[in-house]
């Protein structure tokens, strides 16, 4: 069936609003938890309409989604570390999600994913090093020689959780369309509505640190990590900076967007978010 309007949908939203092969907009299922909901709700109905101007909507995906994408892509999409892929990672809705932005033809060009762990009682650098943040069971589940060393000292200062975002995607046809800002924005609203981290990490390679990627996605960057004959690059290794976000930053991502943005706001949107209970359904 197809995804209708909200019932009662301001104008500004239904404008815009494109039923891209049926999958909804994550607007339909995003719960804002924490953080500030007036900003964050008011963040991601702008953020919607900027993607939907650009030909794009973005819905909520699962993991198995996720992988079956990758594959489909490997022309252009190098193969997800497995701490995205269920087969061998605990990886699920209750401790991470998966974004997708799909064309008017329904087909997929932008993914993003995202994984919580736990850190009390560990550092991010052990749980690296480990294979832990890669797999369910590292033993029964890691290559011949496969390895993850790690030097940045952000790794080795001790916190409660983190979050690992990675599997960001943009088919080659939209990467000139200027999507990164926006997923900047997307993602770090849906980090704060849900978990309200300290702390988000990822890996980058050199030649996309020189490019600015970080700096544009409001990351900052410590050497290094070295991945040795994983699923990236089996037989080789990548080196690759720790790029990293705290909690400050990720507000001034969103408090820049705002400042940027239109201050002409419908007073209809700007609730139709933040007044959804706390308690519906999550998809992702």
């Amino acid at each position: 069936m197809s995804a209708q309007p909200a019932r009662g949908a301001p104008s500004v939203v239904r404008s815009t609003s494109l039923d891209f092969s049926h999958h909804r907009s994550f607007l339909a299922d995003v719960v804002i938890d924490k953080g500030p909901r007036e900003l964050l709700g008011r963040l991601m109905l702008k953020v919607d309409t900027d993607f939907r101007e650009k030909g794009v909507v973005v819905s909520y995906a699962t993991f198995e989604e996720l992988v079956a994408v990758n594959k489909a892509n490997s022309e252009s999409w190098s193969p997800l570390l497995r701490i995205f892929d269920p087969a061998v990672s605990d990886v699920g809705p209750d401790n991470g999600n998966v974004l997708m932005g799909r064309n008017s033809s329904g087909a997929v060009v932008y993914t993003q994913a995202v994984r919580k762990f736990e850190l009390a009682g560990t550092l991010l650098k052990d749980e690296l090093e480990s294979l832990r943040v890669l797999y369910r069971d590292p033993e029964a589940s890691r290559a011949p020689g496969e390895a993850v060393h790690v030097s940045a000292p952000i790794a080795s200062i001790p916190r409660d959780d983190a979050l690992f975002t990675g599997a960001q995607w943009y088919r080659p046809d939209y990467r000139k369309k200027k999507l990164l800002p926006l997923t900047t924005v997307l993602t770090r609203c849906i980090y704060i509505a849900r978990w309200d981290p300290d702390f988000a990490y990822s890996f980058c390679a050199p030649a996309v640190v020189g490019g600015g990627v970080p700096a544009t996605a409001r990351m900052r960057s410590e050497w290094g990590v070295s991945m040795i004959n994983t699923p990236v690059l089996r037989n080789g290794t990548i080196e690759a900076a720790l790029i990293w976000s705290d909690a400050q930053d990720m507000i001034e991502v969103l408090q820049d967007y705002a400042a940027n943005r239109s201050t002409a706001a419908n007073a209809e949107v700007d609730v139709l978010v933040p007044d959804r209970a706390a308690n519906q359904k999550r998809v992702g």
